[in-house]
């Protein structure tokens, strides 16, 4: 599962203002579903790329900021009542397995509810996200930054497929054997081309996505190269594409790990 241990203190580079980010216990990246296009849906982590809106104005990547603190807060430990403090460390309470003074001190959050609020009022405010719709305004500020615009362009190349995703899940009901048609429209074919151009000259393409990315606008030949310069680390997902492609088929579709 994933869960939250408190606070990362950040600070941005482009007017070096603060801000707080989950500091993660644990990561769960599985998912409802997962598409060929990299989308996850339902999935407990944000697999956003890290890109944030700051105060500013201006589009960050959280990998980008300097860390500043970690604050472990005891707010994710249970309360302790109202009168936690006359509990006695005897026998009948440990008998009957009540919590005992020492378990309230070590276990429990023993803050008053001005400490606690003091607590977070001294916290930054958390990061803020950036919506999939707003990614072109992402890509039209970030000219000339390559990583900025791989991680926008894949965002609105995801996000513009879903339409497309509604029309598969009620295309599978009644015909779970055959895929719906799909054809990239211009919006879509434009953006696509742009992000192969970023990745194909990123210093370690990755190929395994070129390929999908070549198999949705149509270039099966490119789509095979690609897939065979990949390397094997996602094997599901590199023989879901070569089933696809033997079909002939361009549509981001959905499949299971």
């Amino acid at each position: 599962m994933t869960s939250v241990r408190g606070v990362n203190v950040i600070q941005t580079q482009c007017c070096g203002a603060l801000y707080g980010t989950p500091a993660y216990g644990s990561i769960n990246l599985s998912a409802q579903e997962y598409w060929t296009d990299g989308r996850r849906v339902g999935s407990l982590f944000n697999t956003d790329g890290g890109l944030r809106h700051c105060q500013c104005g201006a589009y960050y990547l959280l990998k980008r900021c300097e860390d500043i603190e970690t604050i472990r807060t005891p707010r994710y430990k249970p309360r302790a009542p109202k009168g936690w403090q006359r509990t006695k460390d005897n026998w009948w309470n440990r008998f009957w397995g009540k919590p005992t003074l020492s378990d309230y001190l070590l276990n429990y959050d023993i803050r008053t509810d001005e400490e606690i609020k003091a607590a977070e009022d001294a916290l930054p405010p958390m990061t803020k996200h950036v919506a999939d719709a707003h990614m072109p305004d992402v890509i039209e500020q970030c000219r000339g930054d390559a990583e900025m615009l791989i991680i926008a362009r894949r965002r609105w190349w995801q996000h513009l497929n879903e339409p497309f995703r509604e029309l598969y899940r009620t295309y599978k009901q009644t015909n779970p054997d055959t895929f719906p048609y799909f054809q990239a429209n211009d919006v879509q074919m434009a953006n696509m081309l742009a992000l192969i151009a970023l990745l194909k000259n990123s210093e370690a393409p990755p190929w395994l996505e070129l390929a999908e990315l070549f198999r949705e606008v149509g270039v099966m030949d490119a789509a095979a190269e690609a897939l065979q310069m990949a390397d094997a680390t996602d094997s599901t997902l590199a023989k879901v594409l070569r089933e696809l492609m033997a079909m002939n088929y361009c549509g981001p579709a959905r499949f299971r790990y």
